[in-house]
């Protein structure tokens, strides 16, 4: 009897019938310190990666290895150039990033090593430093106490003690070595292993090489990379184009500058100027066959041709009196009016308002009403052609954050259209 009540309160309160577990301390405790052995193996493998790979090296891999840490070494040199120093400086950098960084990583692609902006920054340091304190430091020591500032503890305390400047993850080196075929991140042994060989065997010879050599690297490496940022977004590239021409008439440091604030601007337009579009269906062709109705099933895309990557789809408007609104940015203050406005503007254009405008006085309509473009008699006919909006289904499947603000906005603007369409709409 005492089990029957029991039962019929938790229905009473909707009380779930499968409660969670509770973990006593003794079992978590001992799910802790079960088998530490392999928990330790599995910590420290986690630490080098490279133990999970390096026994499958082969002999196909080493091709492309070989060729990629092969080509990143003459970028080391160039970058150096860049910053005003010696171009062996460049292989000590090239030296210890890519031998230490080989057994930490996962991308085979990423190089450590030097780069642009961080080689006209040094550049800068040095020219200030020779400015305030002439003859003081040789330019070779100003970079790499650099190099001990920024990164102490971490890196740079390592490269400090072999000569070389501060150095991250290279765009352009990791480019080269991704066209260049790399397979593992054991290019990074046969580029260290290469420096090591030019240190000693090839310091005199570097003399030689022509600047303008070292320059057509770095701009080979790179064009891909630019090519990309048109194609992906052509405002990106424009603020790509500009740091360029500033740091070429400017600085290094005004570059920087130029390009965070291009790029804030971007951002708080992109917000402030959302992107929203109406949905129609398309029926979804089965792989193997040329009928695109060989399937119940449907897709719903833009209803504007210029936003399907295929022309050929054919997209269906919905159901009559049906509306699908798709949110393509983040639903916020600053964009939620005009999101709003186009969603309510479309409803008055081509959905059929509920109410009978025929007997309606000029001066009992809305001040923000023009009323009719005729006589109210044709303005009520060609209402009466457009169909009755029954339901307005919104896609909020790419906003990633939404606000009080646009939600209250929202709510408006259902106010506005069901007083539009005259009765109760579907949301």
């Amino acid at each position: 009897m005492a089990e029957r009540i029991k039962n019929f309160a938790k229905r009473a309160v909707d009380h779930p019938d499968n409660t969670v577990p509770i973990i006593s301390s003794t079992a978590w405790t001992h799910g802790v310190f079960n088998n530490p052995v392999r928990k330790i193996q599995d910590y420290l493998i986690s630490l080098f990666p490279i133990a999970t790979w390096i026994t499958r090296y082969n002999v196909g891999w080493l091709s492309g290895d070989l060729i990629a840490g092969l080509t990143v070494v003459p970028q080391g040199m160039s970058y150096a150039v860049i910053a005003t120093l010696p171009a062996e400086y460049g292989l000590y950098l090239s030296f210890v990033g890519v031998l230490i960084y080989c057994f930490f990583t996962t991308s085979k692609d990423v190089s450590i090593g030097p780069v642009a902006v961080m080689s006209l920054t040094v550049s800068q340091v040095i020219k200030h430093v020779e400015a305030s304190h002439p003859g003081e430091w040789s330019r070779p020591q100003i970079p790499t106490v650099l190099a001990l500032i920024t990164g102490f503890i971490v890196l740079g305390i390592v490269g400090s003690c072999l000569g070389a400047y501060p150095a991250t993850g290279s765009f352009s080196r990791s480019a080269l070595k991704s066209k260049s075929g790399v397979c593992t991140p054991l290019a990074g042994v046969v580029t260290a292993i290469v420096v090591v060989v030019a240190l000693y065997g090839l310091t005199d010879a570097f003399f030689w090489i022509p600047n303008a050599g070292l320059s057509a690297i770095i701009i080979h490496a790179v064009a891909d990379l630019i090519y990309s940022y048109w194609r992906v977004s052509p405002l990106e590239f424009i603020i790509w184009l500009a740091a360029v021409v500033v740091t070429l008439f400017s600085s290094i440091e005004n570059e920087i500058y130029t390009s965070i604030a291009a790029s804030l601007v971007l951002l708080l337009l992109r917000v402030a100027k959302p992107r929203g579009t109406f949905l129609g269906k398309a029926h979804v062709r089965i792989a193997g066959s040329d009928e695109f109705k060989s399937s119940s099933r449907e897709v719903f895309l833009t209803l504007s041709k210029t936003g399907i990557p295929n022309f050929e789809i054919e997209v269906l408007p919905p159901s009559p009196g049906v509306l699908v609104y798709r949110f393509e940015e983040s639903y916020l203050y600053p964009n939620c009016s005009i999101l709003n406005s186009v969603l309510v503007d479309y409803v008055k254009e081509n959905m059929q308002r509920g109410r009978d405008m025929t007997n309606v006085k000029l001066s009992d309509r809305p001040w923000n009403d023009p009323g009719p473009r005729g006589t109210a008699a044709e303005d009520e006919i060609e209402n009466r052609k457009k169909p009755i909006l029954h339901a307005i289904v919104l896609d909020f499947s790419t906003v990633s954050h939404i606000d009080t603000t646009a939600i209250q906005a929202l709510i408006d603007a259902r106010h506005e259209i069901e007083k539009w369409a005259d009765h109760l709409v579907e949301h």
